[in-house]
């Protein structure tokens, strides 16, 4: 079987967070309102991805990431 939801969700998290982070100015102004609605719309998916991995435990109150090899 493939990757675990939790790991998936991680992945998205941190890919999400890459890619907002290397946008820059220019690019912004090249895409207008369109590409602004991406990027909130990925910061919102990266947060609810982060409320998930909460539930399912991977994550404690304080966001640091909890071992999950045991």
């Amino acid at each position: 079987m493939g990757e675990s939801v939790e790991s998936l969700l991680a992945r998205f998290r941190k890919e999400a967070d890459e890619f907002v982070n290397n946008m820059r100015t220019e690019h912004l102004e090249k895409g207008g309102r369109e590409l602004s609605l991406v990027i909130t719309q990925l910061q919102q998916a990266r947060m609810w991805a982060g409320e998930a991995l909460k539930e399912m435990g991977f994550y404690d109150n304080e966001g640091t990431q909890v071992d999950t090899r045991n």
